[in-house]
């Protein structure tokens, strides 16, 4: 699974185990200096992918935009041992299928979540390029 922002939109895709496919690419334009909330749902071949922007303390989901995976598969493997997590990009050595070509992200990051679990982001195997950024409610625009 990926999301990637191509040209300032959200792009997600999937492999659910016949190949990865675009799902969507999402309408609501994110490169402009705000915070947005990106949140994926899935159960079996459905997919919900959610952009949520904050607006004056209030939460405002965008298009809520659903799809369906068109291979013959519903599984998403991940495997405790084999699995790795890129947040912000990843190393050139990685292999990666098409689409999935964005290698670096420059923004800010914060609560990454997976199911119900708070993933942290401080206690990672290697970094490149990272630095401390102040927290959405510090920002004044």
């Amino acid at each position: 699974m990926a999301i990637q922002v191509k040209q300032g939109y959200p792009v997600l895709t999937v492999d659910l185990g016949s190949g990865p496919q675009v799902y969507m690419i999402h309408e609501k334009f994110v490169a402009d200096d705000r915070w947005y909330k990106a949140a994926v749902e899935r159960s079996g071949r459905s997919i919900q992918f959610t952009i949520t922007e904050e607006v004056d303390g209030r939460e405002i989901p965008y298009v809520r935009s659903d799809s369906y995976s068109l291979g013959t598969k519903s599984l998403f493997n991940v495997d405790r041992n084999a699995t790795r997590i890129y947040v912000g990009g990843f190393p050139a050595a990685a292999q990666f299928p098409n689409p999935v070509r964005q290698s670096n992200f420059r923004g800010s990051i914060e609560d990454l979540t997976i199911g119900e679990e708070k993933v942290g982001l401080w206690n990672f195997r290697d970094a490149h390029n990272v630095a401390p950024a102040l927290g959405r409610f510090d920002l004044k625009f």
